[in-house]
């Protein structure tokens, strides 16, 4: 009976430390308490999993993603044994990440586990159903696109019908990602409007993130400032480590286009710190790619071709990185690398390059390119894949 009471303070602890945004302070309290069910057979495996499931959310709100992943996998293995579909969808839910736009499909056990707790669910569990559906149109954004849109839609027509805000948000929130194409902006548009107003000040932000995409596509750079603003307002609510990188990552693009250089290398930096804080996926890249534009600009590509070199291998699945390996190959009088890059790229007429928030940077990098080489046919096979995304820009 001690022991259950020690839990259960160590709990409420946690829980209360997590309100105050104690990251840090919460995670070791949850781990106290876990601690104290270790041999305590009075303690039940499912308050031990809700223990585990409380942890997982208080690591990937202070950014140690990778120590959220691992506590939510022994979340689900445990939720499996005791044969809950509710906690392992809850486990999985959070093994996949916090933000749907935090690039899933880096984790090749997601899919597997998303497809478990599709099956475990019942026809009761209609919100926690709609949550796993919309996370899987996220993990195969890349892979499987048209089957994702489909996903994501199938996700937001159930959540309309639940009339709850929190699941509506978090089935637009994977509706945007899955659909970030250049040629949908008013739908998407549209979207971000019913996001930002979520009473979860997570997903709000996540509509002023979208919104911000959608605006830099279309110039609107007024709008650009409004969403950002909105976006640093909730960073500093939720003082998680994510959000400020975003917002460090949008305000060094920003700069970036307004020729603001100076303060440009500033933000960049600061991006970087700020994504080292979160464990940010993206955030090498984001990185690289803002110092490949600068440095552009100002003549010192020399400085960040070898990174640049390092980032494209490392990461495959985010073709923008060769486009600007190839325009700094060239720039730097490597012609044939830069010539033979571009082939690889260029490969079934474009259509390996997916259509994304990339999208539009990566062609207008290789529209330059091509037309410094004079290939009429590249050109032309680039110009068929651009038009119909940019109908609606």
């Amino acid at each position: 009976m001690a022991a259950d009471k020690a839990v259960s303070y160590a709990r409420r602890a946690a829980d209360r430390a997590a309100g105050l945004l104690a990251f840090e302070e919460a995670a070791r309290l949850y781990r106290l308490a876990l601690g104290l069910t270790e041999g305590n057979t009075s303690t039940g495996r499912r308050a031990r999993c809700e223990l585990l499931l409380g942890l997982a959310d208080v690591q990937a709100r202070a950014g140690d993603m990778s120590a959220a992943q691992d506590t939510s996998l022994d979340a689900a293995e445990l939720a499996g044994e005791i044969g809950s579909g509710e906690l392992l969808a809850r486990a999985v839910l959070s093994h996949g990440g916090r933000l749907l736009f935090a690039r899933a499909t880096a984790n090749d056990r997601l899919i597997p586990l998303l497809e478990r707790a599709a099956q475990a669910l019942g026809p009761e569990q209609a919100p926690l159903r709609v949550r796993v559906l919309a996370r899987h149109a996220n993990a195969i954004s890349q892979s499987l696109p048209e089957i994702s849109s489909t996903l994501s839609a199938q996700a937001l027509a159930i959540a309309r019908d639940l009339h709850d805000p929190a699941t509506l948000a978090y089935a637009i929130s994977a509706r945007l990602y899955a659909t970030r194409a250049p040629s949908n902006l008013e739908e998407r548009w549209m979207l971000t409007g019913e996001l930002i107003q979520a009473p979860d000040p997570e997903q709000a932000f996540e509509g002023h993130a979208y919104r911000t995409i959608i605006s830099f596509a279309r110039g609107d750079i007024p709008a650009v400032r409004t969403d950002l603003s909105g976006m640093a307002r909730l960073a500093e609510q939720l003082a998680q480590p994510s959000q400020r990188w975003w917002v460090a990552v949008t305000s060094a693009t920003l700069a970036l286009l307004e020729g603001r250089n100076e303060e440009a290398e500033k933000l960049i930096e600061h991006a970087r710190t700020q994504g080292e804080q979160a464990q940010s996926y993206d955030a090498r890249n984001f990185y690289e790619l803002q110092r490949f534009a600068l440095c552009r600009e100002q003549g010192r590509l020399s400085e960040v071709l070898a990174d640049l070199e390092q980032a494209a291998e490392a990461d495959p699945n985010r073709p923008v990185l060769r486009c600007a390996l190839a325009v700094a190959m060239w720039e730097l009088g490597r012609q044939d690398d830069s010539r033979h890059l571009l082939s690889q790229i260029a490969r079934d007429d474009f259509n390996e390059l997916p259509i994304n928030n990339d999208w539009l940077y990566s062609a207008a990098l290789l529209a330059e390119l091509i037309a410094s080489f004079g290939d009429p046919s590249q050109a032309e096979a680039l110009y068929q894949r651009l038009a119909p995304t940019t109908a609606s820009t």
